[in-house]
């Protein structure tokens, strides 16, 4: 009887640790992310893939600052990279936390193209126009299929290097910026926060297929999709675009019955079919080429991202090494009503 006893005690303390685990990364389990927030449906989203973790006291801090190391760490993650190439960066070194995602960066050249030369400034807050060049240097959609210079009247605030990415995010449904009666704003220069960062993310790879998936897309936050292993699709309506990760070196990626509206970017080195025996469309654009690697990447801005006079203080301990995001402090100021990256009044 007491074995019996103990037996069940303990299933039941697993079930309680597993439904804890998974309560943890729900967007509704933090403190600060409530029902109804604009991000609250791109944070579950993120937290649940592992891509963007809540902190320990129960806290996702959405409005905290995000450094370019946890931005590369968030995109590495999120479309499932894997091949690493050697680096020679003076401040990212063998026994930093984020040394492997740069190293993985690097090699896709998104990396290259938007921070040239020796120096990487690691802990640098990230700009929110030096996100959509990293974003949109690693997707590498079509240089043609950009959005109006009049999409945001504060265009010309832009740095060179980056208006065209700006204005390709802006065209695939990426970013929206502020609005104000009417009038959009990017605001280049202001520095990017987590919940944007999720938020970009979600919409950019979209369902991450990590798994088998029948009948419709894992989340409706997006019209994306990114497959990260070698898993069968079937019945499943996409309306946008696919890629199939270069983290896919075997094995085979199976569309059965799939309508796909966008391209498909093949970046794998794995087996792609496509059983048409239903009502499938297949675009016969589809994109085979793995993102460009030139090292003529465009120079970065000299002077530091325009944050604002309450940025919050690094940690002074090290992030962890963990999957999950590093953490940074919890003093960060308000977002402002309308928030800066999606143009949509909360």
């Amino acid at each position: 009887m007491k074995k019996t006893l103990s037996r069940a005690l303990a299933v039941l303390l697993c079930v309680l640790m597993l439904a804890t685990t998974l309560i943890f990364t729900s967007a509704a389990s933090y403190n600060d992310v409530k029902k109804g927030d604009w991000y609250e449906d791109f944070v579950g989203y993120m937290s649940k893939k592992d891509i963007i973790n809540g902190y320990t006291d129960n806290t996702f801090r959405p409005n905290d600052f995000v450094k370019r190391c946890e931005f590369i760490k968030m995109m590495v993650e999120a479309f499932g990279l894997t091949t690493e190439a050697d680096i020679d960066f003076e401040d990212v070194n063998s026994n930093d936390w984020y040394y492997t995602y740069y190293r993985k960066a690097a090699a896709q050249g998104f990396l290259g193209k938007i921070f040239k030369g020796t120096k990487m400034e690691p802990q640098k807050y990230l700009t929110r126009e030096e996100a959509a060049g990293l974003l949109m240097a690693y997707l590498n959609y079509s240089k043609n299929a950009k959005a109006s210079e009049s999409t945001f009247a504060d265009f010309n605030t832009i740095s060179a290097e980056y208006k065209d990415y700006v204005l390709q995010a802006a065209k695939a449904g990426i970013i929206n910026g502020f609005e104000k009666d009417g009038v959009y704003n990017f605001r280049p220069t202001e520095t990017l926060r987590r919940a944007q960062a999720a938020k970009i993310l979600s919409v950019s790879a979209g369902t991450i297929a990590d798994k088998d998936m029948y009948d419709e897309l894992e989340f409706d936050g997006s019209d994306n999709l990114t497959v990260t292993a070698a898993v069968t699709l079937t019945n499943i309506y996409i309306p946008g675009n696919v890629i199939i990760s270069e983290g896919i070196t075997n094995g085979t990626v199976k569309f059965v019955n799939c309508t796909i509206g966008g391209n498909i970017y093949d970046r794998s080195t794995a087996n792609v079919e496509f059983k048409n025996n239903g009502d499938v469309v297949v675009p016969d654009d589809t994109e085979s080429s793995a993102p460009d690697t030139e090292s003529s990447a465009p120079d970065t801005e000299s002077s530091a991202p325009d944050t604002e006079s309450s940025a919050p203080d690094t940690e002074s301990s090290a992030p962890d090494t963990e999957s999950s995001a590093p953490d940074t402090e919890s003093s960060g100021p308000e977002t402002e009503d309308n928030d800066g990256w999606i143009g949509v009044t909360p």
